[in-house]
């Protein structure tokens, strides 16, 4: 697999946080809860029901 520098960096990155909270999961979550905060305004939020792309019929109404 040929060496990738943006996936190095993302973890390099961890690596660095992982070290930071003493690769302990509770203080890496509420470290991850903190940068959410701080950059609400960049995540993006995906919608978490589907969308229907097709209107069902009942809401198309009849042809006739």
């Amino acid at each position: 697999m040929p060496d990738d520098p943006v996936i190095q960096r993302i973890r390099d990155a961890r690596r660095q946080i992982q070290e930071e909270c003493g690769n302990d999961v509770h203080r890496m979550s509420l470290f991850f809860m903190e940068e959410q905060k701080k950059y609400a305004d960049r995540l993006v939020c995906w919608n978490a029901q589907k969308t229907r792309l097709i209107p069902s019929k009942a809401k198309r109404g009849k042809r006739g």
